[in-house]
């Protein structure tokens, strides 16, 4: 019989435990202070100068468009947290990935992250097989990325790649990819081994979401997610398995 005394080493893992909860949690609210405290100026500097101004229709419209966009920026953001602090049970039935992808986009395009919308170019090829998926659960994580893409574009005129590819994959076969590819800057090097990790971004909107739940949704289907990032623009894949009879 081996006895090993493990006091000191349980106490080290502990203290681990306890300083990676507590940087999880300062990463959140630091996340949530900056994104709320942003729109928040907006809509009290405009609501302020609404009494003076309001025979101005040229700031009247100004008021309503930037204060609706804050506002659904604002609510975007309680969707992701509620996303994944309380992911929903998903019902893996077989759809069409066109689908999920031409409903993401006309969401999307309801509530961009930023104005003018970013010009969306469409790959798809005409016949992709079928996929056992959450409708919604694989809509929203296509929706999220997309939202990543235009906020990566930060403002400036640029493209959002949108496409759906038969493809093959040594561990699954046949599959159906989605990708969503920007023209930005690419990700940052010091930040790329840590891009699924929450509340990792280096943008000034968003709270780094969209990845740690595109990842988890891929996990729920079977499938996987892939990225790649250069100056020249990052490209995300969402990868399943093709549906067989």
């Amino acid at each position: 019989m081996t006895i090993e005394d493990r006091t000191q080493e349980n106490a080290m893992q502990d203290k681990q435990d306890h300083l990676e909860r507590g940087l999880f949690w300062n990463q959140l609210a630091a996340s949530i202070s900056h994104e709320v405290r942003n729109p928040l100026v907006t809509i009290k500097t405009f609501a302020q100068l609404l009494p003076e101004r309001y025979q101005d229709p040229e700031f009247r419209s100004e008021f309503s468009e930037l204060v609706d966009l804050d506002i659904n920026r604002l609510s975007a953001m309680i969707d992701q947290l509620n996303d994944f602090a309380n992911p929903g049970d998903i019902s893996l039935v077989k759809i069409d990935a066109l689908k999920a992808l031409k409903y993401a986009r006309a969401q999307f395009e309801k509530t961009p992250p930023s104005k003018p919308l970013p010009k969306i170019i469409e790959d798809i090829e005409s016949i992709i097989p079928e996929v056992l998926a959450d409708l919604d659960a694989l809509s929203k994580s296509i929706e999220m990325l997309l939202q990543n893409a235009a906020e990566a574009l930060e403002g400036k005129p640029g493209t959002i790649h949108l496409s759906l590819n038969k493809g093959v994959d040594v561990e699954y076969g046949e599959t159906v990819e989605i990708g969503i590819s920007d023209d930005g800057p690419g990700i940052l090097d010091e930040l790329r081994d840590h891009v699924f990790s929450p509340f990792c971004s280096h943008k000034p909107r968003g709270l780094g979401l969209g990845l740690p739940i595109a990842q988890r949704t891929m996990a729920d289907h079977n499938g996987k997610i892939d990225l790649q990032s250069s100056p020249r623009g990052t490209r995300v894949r969402l990868i399943l398995p093709a549906y067989r009879v």
